[in-house]
This record gives C-alpha cells, sequence and structure tokens, in this order.
C-alpha cells in the first residue's frame, strides 16, 4: 500500500542533460509560507552548491560565504564535500510528514573519506553542515561498516539513543520539539540543553525556519550566533 496517494515516482525519457535544463528554465523553488515573495534560485543555494540533487534548501549552508570558508581554511579547518539527496521536511500532510524523512540519494567523494580519517587521527571533530549531511555520512558508516566513498541511498532515521559513529557535532537552523530535525539533534545533545538553547534563542530573537540562525551543536557544545535574515 502506497505511504500517501500525494507520494509520487516522476521517471524522465528525456537525456539528463535536457532534464536539468527544462527544470532550471520552468521549475521554481521550493515556497516557505512564512516567506511572502516568490523566491529565486540564487536565494535557496549555497555558496558552494554543485550538483541540483536536493529537493529542499541545504539552509544550514547558507550562512557560510566564500569569506567566512576561507578563513576557516587558514585557521586549519579541512573542508570536504559530498552530495546528497535531501527531501522535503514537510509538506503539511500529516500522514505523509509522519513517515518523513523518506530514504535519500548520497555521493561521497574519496576525499571527504580521506579527510575524515585523517581528522580522526590527529584528534581532531567531524563537524557536519546540516542534519541532512549527518544522515548521509551517518547512513554511509552503516551500509558498509566505516565511512566509504561512493554512491548509495539511506534510509537512516536518527534521534535520541542514537550513537553517531562519524559525525561529531553539526550546524543547523533553529528547530522545535516534535520535528524529526530536532530529534535528530538528540543523538547529540540531551534534551535539557536543547530546550535551554531554544528558550535562549526565543528570549534574544534568533530566527528560525530556512531562513533562521544557525547554531552549533555537539555533544560537549550547544552555542547559537545570529545572523541577518536574507529574505
Amino acid at each position: 500500500m502506497p505511504t500517501s496517494p500525494r507520494l509520487v515516482e516522476l521517471r524522465f525519457l528525456a537525456e539528463e542533460a535536457r532534464v536539468w535544463t527544462c527544470l532550471y528554465e520552468h521549475g521554481e523553488p521550493v515556497q516557505y509560507a512564512h516567506v511572502a515573495r516568490p523566491l529565486r534560485l540564487a536565494e535557496v543555494q549555497t555558496r558552494y552548491a554543485s550538483r541540483p540533487w536536493a529537493a529542499e534548501m541545504p539552509s544550514a549552508g547558507r550562512p557560510l560565504t566564500a569569506a567566512i570558508l576561507l578563513a576557516l581554511r587558514r585557521r586549519g579547518v579541512a573542508l570536504a564535500s559530498l552530495t546528497h539527496a535531501a527531501g522535503l521536511s514537510s509538506i503539511g500532510d500529516a500522514e505523509l510528514d509522519a513517515v518523513l524523512p523518506l530514504p535519500e540519494r548520497y555521493d561521497i567523494p574519496a576525499r571527504t573519506v580521506t579527510l575524515v580519517e585523517a581528522a580522526r587521527a590527529r584528534g581532531g571533530r567531524v563537524i557536519a553542515v546540516g542534519t541532512t549531511v549527518v544522515r548521509a555520512l551517518e547512513g554511509a558508516t552503516r551500509e558498509a561498516g566505516r565511512l566509504e566513498a561512493g554512491a548509495g541511498v539511506t534510509g537512516l532515521v536518527i534521534g535520541p539513543g542514537f550513537a553517531p559513529r562519524c559525525v561529531d557535532g553539526l550546524l543547523t537552523g533553529m528547530h522545535a520539539p516534535g520535528e524529526s530535525h530536532y530529534e535528530l539533534l538528540r543523538a547529540f545533545v540531551r534534551r535539557p540543553w536543547l530546550d535551554a538553547a531554544i528558550a535562549h534563542a526565543e528570549r534574544a530573537g534568533y530566527r528560525n525556519h530556512e531562513f533562521g540562525d544557525t547554531c552549533l551543536i555537539g555533544p560537549d557544545v550547544v552555542a547559537a550566533r545570529a545572523r541577518p535574515s536574507a529574505a
């Protein structure tokens, strides 16, 4: 039985290059209810966007400008990439939202595996940019028993009690209790700390949703820094 009548699978008959051309010519980004005006494609892409796999904006990486990435590299932070076909986090259909996130594709380059192993060897930490990157890395690690390069699909759902094997912490937006993204954060930080961080963010006027503020979450840090909204 289908999960929901609203969940469909599309197959395109044209060549891949032609499909992407048509999507860029005629498609529109996901439009969020809390943003009044239509969004431009550039507003929902990160500065380091590459292959157009994601259905929804990878919002955790939006604050990472070229200047910030360069500053991180100058301070000795190694930057690695991967591709993850992040799906929608919510569509407003209670029946379908209850089973999200659905299985998603990922592709991890060999260089990324090398950098992760090097970080581990020197006692460093692996910080994922966004909950979707956590899912890709942890899903790939569980498939093979260790992080390996290559493409795959993960249906991994991360929540309280989950023991991360690859990721030590993550940059993430502001998430509320009851959301699947919030449950993923509980794999890294105890709920009282998360609740305290959310309460502080509300008092300080931090923004949530896709164009909101970004936090650094990990087992030994719960920090947040406000930034101006871009929408």
